[in-house]
């Protein structure tokens, strides 16, 4: 009598009135959830967007936008070593440090993300140009004993 209860279709009616339509219990945990369904809409995997470049930087909308980064913080490093180098300067020199790193850096780390993980080559090369020579002025930097003394 037992077996036969098992067996019964008992258990699909009541699982069914338990769970609507549509609604279904898993057993899966969450990371296995997302990787064992369906995505409900289509990811876009494109980094752009129109009328901007990667990750939303306009100068990025092509690979020649790593040329201006790369200039752009070349400029305002000058400018911020000779703020630094100013006797007269107003702001505290670590200020001035922490936005220096924060120019060089800022370009640097994206160049070399992107050097790394872009698929096209033009970028991939802009980047590494970008990198080299952010490269190369830390280094002046790092030698420079006017921002040491």
């Amino acid at each position: 009598m037992r077996r036969a209860l098992w067996l019964s279709p008992i258990k699909t009616n009541v699982s069914s009135k338990l769970f609507p339509r549509g609604c279904s219990v898993s057993t899966w945990s969450p990371l296995a959830t997302a990787f064992n369904s369906r995505p409900g809409r289509k990811l876009n995997l494109n980094l752009t967007k129109d009328g901007t470049g990667l990750f939303g930087i306009p100068q990025l909308h092509s690979h020649e936008g790593f040329y201006l980064l790369k200039e752009n913080a070349i400029a305002k490093a000058d400018e911020l070593v000779e703020e630094s180098c100013d006797p007269n300067r107003n702001r505290k020199m670590v200020s001035i440090f922490d936005e220096l790193s924060d120019s060089l850096c800022r370009v640097a780390d994206l160049a070399e993300f992107i050097r790394i993980a872009h698929p096209r080559g033009a970028f991939s090369h802009a980047a590494e140009d970008a990198c080299i020579t952010i490269s190369g002025v830390v280094e002046k930097l790092n030698t420079n004993k006017e921002l040491y003394q």
